[in-house]
């Protein structure tokens, strides 16, 4: 069986349907690479499931990927991944007698491998 040592931790990868050919891709592209790296540590995972990807010519296009994790207090985080290029945010502005004010929230976002993400709303 596949692993990938993250935060010290040899995580086992269930490639599913992908062939050898896709699963290395998977676990060398820069997007799966860079979310291992910056993952939170207070994150801890303990399996990945590869469920699809998509190659743009020669290079990884999109991977979509499911990992069990939870937070520091034991709780599971959601954990479907779906890794691509860049995406869409609003910017809410509220003009207030008080004064101007961005609208952001907070939440555990395990693309980005943090517990407390601070954000801007955004979407696909």
């Amino acid at each position: 069986q596949r692993t990938v040592t993250i935060d010290g931790e040899s995580v086992p990868v269930d490639g599913g349907s992908l062939s050898e050919r896709d699963v290395d891709a998977a676990l060398s592209c820069q997007y799966f690479l860079d979310w291992r790296e910056h993952k939170d540590p207070l994150i801890r995972v303990s399996k990945i499931y590869l469920q699809s990807l998509d190659w743009f010519g020669s290079r990884v296009g999109f991977l979509k990927l499911r990992v069990e994790a939870k937070d520091p207090q034991g709780n599971d985080i959601p954990g479907i991944i779906f890794m691509r290029g860049g995406g869409v945010i609003i910017l809410p502005i509220l003009d207030t007698p008080d004064g101007r004010f961005i609208l952001c929230v907070r939440q555990a976002r395990m693309p980005i491998g943090s517990v407390h993400s601070l954000e801007l709303p955004s979407g696909m």
